[in-house]
């Protein structure tokens, strides 16, 4: 026989679903939250490794091309006229004064000309009366001198000096020096003496201005080739360690609680639009990428950065259920990983005699720079205890230091790690 539920008991059974409603939505399910002791510390530390990773990588982009190019044209500008000078050829005085006369005026030639030829020669003066005559008289005497072939070489000056660019062709250097600083002194043609000059000095200054480009663009892709064939284990290395993380997350049923973070990992480490990009082609990427590449590691900086944890979760549950395990140890040895790896693979040249390498050092750039840090800390700690004093007199203020602070390295204590960190990032600075 059916029975019916009373009023009170169907009240009862609503309420008992509705909790377990909200219950679902509020409580995360996981097939096993204590993984979350080492997964947080291990998503906290493979954010900072890839932050490291990207703080490399931004030197990547530098402008040598630009800079290259716009030192070399400014040296050149400099020494323009000194080579000018030097050579066979005309001064760059010379030109300037040719490229202006013929924009000067009949009245304005003739001041030129009267305080040139108080120092110039005969065929400055001849020039100063050729323009001093009337338009008509200077027209009939041009006329004359062509049906009457006059054997003075006054004569003959005169006629070519009347014709323009063809008379200021003719004057002597020393003439058309005298002529220049006759131009100098007007005040009113001081600068656009300097406008032709800079024209001038601007054409020599292109073609090394070209030079130093090619030569600063071959830099940029080698550097930049360079740059990531280096870093490229420990790309990897950071993204072969997201998947295995990623996969550990996702067979636990904890996706949610790494949302965020997950997302801007694989951004940075795996998708092919990201930093990937020039590790896929080796580096050799279009110079409009290299040169952007800084800007694009900065944003993936970012977004790691400000990715948070639990995101979707209630506040109230976030405080409960936030952060497991010690994440300052791992991110503490990352740190010091990375300022290891810099120092180790930077050029000891300033410190050494004939660009060598300790020895210590060259045994520690063996060591596999995808290796975890808190392995890469440690083989590199035991390979220290043997090294000594190490190195020769002129490397000693940078080696031994730097030996010690290895050496005595407590790569499981925080503050043991930071100190090391700090003596790595020194032992860096004196190679710069």
């Amino acid at each position: 026989m059916k029975t019916h539920a009373t009023p009170t008991q169907q009240n009862t059974r609503r309420s008992a679903a509705s909790s377990q409603t909200i219950q679902h939505h509020i409580i995360q399910r996981v097939n096993n939250e204590s993984l979350r002791d080492t997964t947080d510390p291990a998503i906290s530390a493979l954010k900072v490794r890839t932050v490291l990773i990207l703080e490399q990588l931004k030197q990547g982009g530098e402008d040598w091309k630009g800079k290259w190019g716009e030192k070399a044209k400014k040296k050149a500008r400099e020494k323009t006229q000194q080579i000018l000078n030097n050579e066979k050829g005309e001064s760059i005085e010379s030109q300037v004064v040719k490229k202006i006369w013929s924009q000067l005026s009949t009245e304005e030639k003739i001041q030129v000309c009267t305080e040139a030829a108080k120092t110039a020669g005969k065929a400055v003066t001849t020039l100063l009366g050729e323009l001093s005559l009337p338009e008509s008289s200077s027209s009939s005497s041009k006329k004359k001198s062509k049906s009457k072939k006059s054997s003075s070489s006054d004569s003959i000056v005169g006629d070519a000096l009347l014709s323009g660019m063809e008379g200021i062709s003719n004057l002597s250097s020393n003439d058309l020096k005298t002529m220049y600083k006759a131009l100098k002194k007007k005040r009113e043609f001081d600068k656009k003496v300097e406008e032709i000059k800079d024209e001038i000095t601007d054409k020599v200054g292109l073609g090394s201005e070209r030079a130093g480009e090619f030569v600063g663009e071959m830099r940029d892709e080698h550097d930049f080739e360079k740059l990531i064939n280096e870093l490229l284990p420990e790309f990897d290395a950071a993204s072969k360690k997201f998947r295995a993380l990623k996969k550990t997350i996702e067979d636990n049923d904890d996706n949610s609680r790494y949302t965020d973070e997950i997302a801007v990992l694989h951004n940075a480490l795996e998708h092919i639009l990201g930093p990937r990009i020039a590790f896929i082609y080796n580096g050799q990427i279009n110079a409009k990428a290299r040169l952007d590449y800084p800007k694009l590691c900065e944003h993936h900086i970012k977004e790691i950065n400000s990715a948070s944890r639990d995101n979707g979760m209630l506040s109230f549950l976030k405080a409960n259920n936030g952060n497991k395990g010690d994440s300052s140890v791992p991110i503490a040895q990352e740190k010091a990983a990375s300022a290891l790896k810099r120092v180790v693979h930077k050029s000891w040249s300033k410190v050494t005699y004939f660009w060598s390498t300790p020895s210590g050092v060259t045994k520690l750039r063996k060591i596999g720079r995808g290796m975890e840090a808190s392995d890469y800390l440690t083989t590199a700690k035991a390979l220290a205890k043997d090294f000594g004093d190490g190195g020769s007199n002129r490397d000693q203020k940078v080696t031994q230091p730097f030996y010690t602070a290895l050496a005595d390295v407590n790569v499981t204590n925080k503050s043991s790690l930071n100190t090391a960190t700090e003596a790595f990032k020194t032992a860096e600075s004196g190679l710069s």
